[in-house]
Order: C-alpha cells, then structure tokens, then sequence
C-alpha cells in the first residue's frame, strides 16, 4: 500500500504519522484512486469537527453523506480502517501492517501488532457537549450518515475491537446538560452559535430525544408481547403432546 484517501480533513500529526510510515496521500479524484490505496475514515461528530476547522462554511447534508458514500463505493476493492484506530498505531506499525495488507496470503495476519489487542477494551472517545449537540442534531436530519457510518464500521480492520455500532447513543449521552451551558457561557456573543440558534438546536434535540424514548418503549412492549405469546405456544404445545399420548 503506498498511497492513502479520505474525504475528510485528518489531524496533522496524523498526516505525519502516515508520512513517516511511508505512505502518500491520493489528492486527486477518486475515480482514479491507486490500486494500493489505503481509505480512511471519522465519525460524523469527527468528521465535523475537523471540516469546521478548514472550512469557512458548513457542508450541506448531501455533501457530508456523499463523502461517507464515496467511501463506502470504494470500501469493497480496498483497505479500509478509522482514523481513531489509526491513532492507536506508530508509523513503524502503520508500514509494517499496510506492506502485509499487500500480501493477501497472510491478509488476516497483521505481523507485531500485539499492542492493538487491548483496542477493544478501550473506552470510545465522546465529543464535546456543544459538538454532541450539533452533531446530533445534523444526523437526526440525516440519519443516512449514521448508517454509512456503521457499515464502514463493520467493512473495516478493527484489529479485533467490535465495530462503533452504538455510536449515535453514545452522541446523544454526550449532550451533557451542564457542560454544554458551562460551554456556551464562556463563548464569546459573536461566536458560533448565538442563543436562539441553541435553542432551536435543543427544541430538535429534545424531539430527537422523545422519538428515541418511544422507540425504547414501543421496543419492550413488543419484546413483552413476544414473551406473553411464547408462554401460549408453549402451553399449547405441551396440551397437543398430552393430547397425542396413548
């Protein structure tokens, strides 16, 4: 693997670190990606994060799905791996896992990587409250980032760690009430988000949060039912067997 792609802006001394493990970045279209080409990807909150602090002016929702789309096109033909668990890695192990991803003899084999295996046990990283809140709020109008997400997830190398598959919970646990007043109130007026722009962002967080806890209770009353319907079956099953004996 010689060259690596993503979408989305990554932290420079990420970029360093895939410089030093000898890799090269495709900046062209990825239409013409290479052949050894190694994808990268961020969580939306991430991926927001980092085009917030490049770009002057916010993507649309199309754009931010049709980055994680793009990836998703070219998943199937190529390596793909998150950024956050790229993190995990030194350049010496970057190079040393992306030249055996070169042979596929022993693909599933990543040499000395004894130090990934306590990758699963790790605690995810949470956003910021502020961020968790907008990030949030933008999936809630676009739950199809979500999805792609996950499946990238799930098309990746994890190095054993299970896939971020709870990760829209996890944002939503994040908007944590305190920190994000304690956030906005050391803001300066001009900044960010004036408070009328938060409180239309939390009256849709709070919409967001009412549908999620009726999905929750429309889920354990199913589940309940279930359970109620299994104990007929069963009660029914054993009357026909004693009805069938000799």
């Amino acid at each position: 693997m010689v060259f690596w792609f993503t979408p989305f802006p990554l932290a420079s001394s990420l970029e360093a670190k895939l410089h030093a493990a000898g890799l090269r970045q495709h900046t062209g279209s990825p239409a013409g990606l290479p052949d050894r080409c190694l994808l990268v990807y961020s969580s939306p909150h991430e991926a927001l994060e980092a085009l917030r602090s490049r770009d002057p002016i916010a993507p649309t929702l199309e754009q931010l799905l049709d980055r994680y789309q793009s990836l998703l096109q070219l998943a199937p033909s190529r390596h793909l791996i998150s950024c956050r668990r790229l993190h995990q890695l030194s350049a010496q192990q970057i190079a040393c896992w992306t030249t055996d991803q070169a042979d596929s003899s022993s693909r599933s084999h990543p040499p000395d990587l004894s130090a990934l295996a306590s990758l699963g046990n790790q605690v995810w990283p949470t956003a910021a409250p502020l961020g968790a809140l907008v990030s949030s709020t933008v999936l809630q109008r676009c739950p199809a980032c979500t999805d792609a997400y996950c499946r990238l997830e799930q098309m990746s190398e994890r190095f054993g760690s299970p896939p971020d598959l709870d990760y829209g919970v996890r944002l939503l646990a994040a908007v944590d009430v305190e920190g994000l007043l304690d956030q906005w109130w050391q803001s300066q007026p001009e900044s960010d988000l004036t408070l009328l722009q938060l409180q239309q962002v939390e009256e849709e967080l709070l919409t967001l949060f009412l549908a999620h806890r009726q999905q929750l209770t429309t889920q354990h009353q199913l589940r309940s039912q279930l359970h109620d319907l299994m104990g007929v079956v069963q009660r029914q099953h054993l009357m026909l067997s004693r009805a069938l004996q000799p």
